[in-house]
């Protein structure tokens, strides 16, 4: 890889994916699966927030704790509808 080629980024690949599929119309519901195997199910895209300066991506629900995403630790981002239920 030269210098001038940027080095692959897979937190990079993961935040701009969220962002677009966040900022679909019409927004199409979609699942974050981690690598400890939880799910978080986003139904609309009020349920994410994310920091793109710090990289940081929370998951807002009705409960009172709010959990943080590590984008470090996204598989995979799936269109669809929730499979088990968010931890």
């Amino acid at each position: 890889m030269n210098e001038s080629t940027p080095e692959f980024n897979p937190l990079t690949v993961f935040l701009a994916e969220l962002i677009r599929r966040l900022e679909t119309v019409p927004f199409e519901p979609f699942t974050i699966h981690m690598t400890d195997g939880r799910q978080f199910y986003v139904p609309t895209p009020d349920h994410i927030t994310i920091s793109r300066k710090l990289r940081q991506v929370s998951y807002e629900t009705d409960e009172p704790r709010i959990p943080d995403i590590n984008p470090a630790h996204i598989v995979r981002i799936e269109r669809g509808r929730r499979r088990k239920k968010a931890a």
